[in-house]
């Protein structure tokens, strides 16, 4: 055994309720732990970069919450079905989407449709391109050429009409790939 005032000096070491049982010896109460008894222990460890602060009460994380700071917050609360899966993140169902899951699949179409159009506005000029060069130089063949027979003439409009919906089949085509890229 160890002298009383030896004992006293010991018990002012050990803190949350630790017992002095030798000169620096404690002997902590549940839930405490190390040398002084200032290590709390939590019987489920903390996630998400949480700290346990006292016995099983973990101090979570910005963004964390619960006893174990296992479950995320999102400031503005996901809608239409979607889950809070990590710090403002939600995870949507199906036909929703956004960072709250607040666009549905038909306004996600609006919105892209604007972004087809300039796609469409762009790939016009460059296709209208070599079609003026080709028209320029038909123009010209057709000047130095002798007048063509009237069977020649009846052609030509029926190829002029194919050409454009082709032009028109191959635009559709082009904004439909890049759309899936979107």
């Amino acid at each position: 055994m160890f002298l009383r005032d030896e004992l006293h000096s010991c018990s002012s070491v050990c803190q949350n309720g630790g017992e002095c049982t030798g000169p620096t010896t404690c002997t902590c109460a549940t839930g405490w732990s190390g040398d002084k008894c200032t290590l709390a222990v939590c019987t489920n460890s903390c996630q998400n970069n949480g700290t346990c602060t006292a016995p099983d009460n973990c101090t979570c994380a910005t963004g964390w919450t619960n006893s174990t700071c296992e479950t995320a917050t999102c400031t503005n609360a996901c809608q239409n079905g979607g889950n809070c899966t990590a710090p403002d993140t939600c995870t949507c169902v199906a036909g929703w989407s956004g960072a709250m899951c607040s666009i549905g699949e038909r306004r996600r179409q609006q919105l892209q449709q604007p972004q087809q159009q300039q796609i469409q506005k762009q790939l016009q000029p460059q296709q209208q391109q070599p079609q003026r060069r080709r028209l320029q130089a038909q123009q010209r063949r057709r000047r130095q050429q002798p007048q063509p027979q009237l069977q020649q003439r009846q052609r030509q409009p029926q190829q002029r009409q194919q050409k454009p919906q082709q032009r028109r089949q191959h635009q559709q085509q082009i904004v439909s790939e890049m759309s899936d890229y979107l």
